[in-house]
């Protein structure tokens, strides 16, 4: 793939990467509902688990995309103005419209005896907390409270808005090489203040959520959108990626095997686990952009949808996830499941459910919470994205800097 392709306003293949990012969190969030005695199927959890990583996808993917986008646009009377109107028009109406049906509809239309049961109770919190949701403070409200509130998978929004906000001032203000130099610098930054609070024993919840300590995804994408605009600087990348893919990789499969899994808590993940994930999906990142087959793949029609509807799916898919599980079995057989009343109903007494009928119920339940949270995602894109976004035509970028790229990289890449 040609890098003056790779800088494009728009790539295909990176809306299939944005897909795969959100089906690896729906992954982690499903598993989490499964409870196993089997050994057998504890080792598939906990790599379905692992899927709470697609969180560190996404930061790569944004960093990279937004200061493309920042830096392209570098130098236009319209640079902020037209930056922010478009994160807002994106951003803005569904976040508010999902937190005033949270915060207001739900608490005013559901029955108190229902609203005390599940997550459903923790809204009960929400008039204390309300302001922390409205001024994108989610992480540092969990980093204090733990995961006690509704909507707290919000705080990856939380961190990203924080980027949004400071980025842009630097990206307008710094040369190209300083900021792949404050890039490499933050990276390390959140490392050692990751290494520094585990020390001090503070939370690990907080060390999770909290923007300056996840900030080294959002700064490695940065450096990567950065430095695929130098001369050759695509080439350099892949070089790089060839080494560093199987090497995180591997340190990602032999730390699961020590520690049974791949948490996203203790000392080793919340110290340098976060930095081999984030930099083995930098990797992928890379070699997705330059290579014509792994781009067709992620070119995928069905990928692409997912990476379209990725916001509201991700916004949405947790409260299915969470009110489907009360109706099936999810590996113990002695519990309520909406599959063996059915059977035991068409069918005659059930006395003992087999695995045959355990997996029936987990595919079931797979495919009512996926099916459900594409439903309703693509109901939010159709009826208040798209609308949304159409107003995007008033404030245009203005590739400033294309005719620059294009000079800086009129050398190919060779695909492999």
């Amino acid at each position: 793939m040609s890098v003056d392709k790779a800088t494009s306003p728009r790539i295909p293949a990176l809306d299939g990467v944005r897909g795969v990012a959100i089906l690896l969190v729906i992954t982690c969030h499903i598993s989490e509902r499964f409870q196993f005695s089997n050994v057998y199927l504890q080792c598939i959890k906990a790599f379905a688990f692992a899927g709470w990583t697609g969180v560190d996808l996404f930061f790569v993917l944004s960093g990279f995309l937004i200061t493309g986008i920042l830096w392209d646009s570098r130098g236009s009377s319209t640079f902020f103005r037209n930056f922010y109107a478009r994160r807002t028009i994106r951003i803005f109406p569904l976040y508010y419209a999902t937190l005033a049906i949270l915060f207001i509809f739900l608490p005013a239309t559901t029955p108190n005896h229902v609203m005390t049961r599940g997550w459903l109770a923790a809204l009960e919190l929400a008039p204390s907390y309300w302001a922390w949701y409205f001024t994108y403070f989610v992480d540092v409200l969990i980093a204090l409270k733990g995961f006690v509130v509704t909507g707290g998978h919000f705080w990856t929004l939380a961190v990203e808005e924080h980027f949004y906000l400071v980025w842009p001032v630097l990206v307008y203000k710094l040369s190209r090489r300083t900021l792949k130099s404050l890039s490499i610098s933050l990276i390390v930054a959140a490392l050692a203040l990751r290494l520094a609070m585990v020390i001090y024993d503070v939370a690990p919840t907080a060390i999770y959520v909290l923007t300056p300590c996840r900030m080294d995804g959002l700064a490695l994408g940065a450096f990567l959108a950065l430095t695929v605009r130098d001369p050759n600087g695509l080439q350099t990348l892949v070089r790089l990626a060839r080494l560093v893919l199987p090497a995180s990789a591997l340190i990602w499969l032999t730390l699961m095997c020590i520690q049974g899994e791949w948490s996203q808590y203790g000392i080793i993940p919340q110290t340098v686990g976060y930095l081999v994930t984030e930099l083995f999906y930098g990797s992928v990142l890379v070699l997705t952009l330059a290579s014509n087959r792994l781009a067709a793949v992620a070119s995928a029609r069905p990928l692409r949808f997912l990476g379209k509807i990725s916001y509201a799916l991700y916004v949405f898919h947790v409260f299915v996830v969470l009110l489907a599980a009360p109706f099936f079995a999810l590996g113990d057989a002695s519990h309520y499941s909406i599959v063996f009343a059915l059977i035991t109903r068409l069918g005659g007494e059930l006395h003992a459910p087999g695995a045959l009928l355990l997996l029936l119920d987990a595919l079931v339940y797979v495919a009512v919470s996926v099916g459900v949270s594409i439903g309703i995602a693509v109901l939010s894109w159709y009826t208040l994205e798209l609308p949304c976004l159409r107003l995007r035509c008033f404030f245009p970028y203005a590739r400033k800097n294309a005719a620059e790229n294009v000079l800086e990289t009129s050398h190919a890449v060779r695909a492999y």
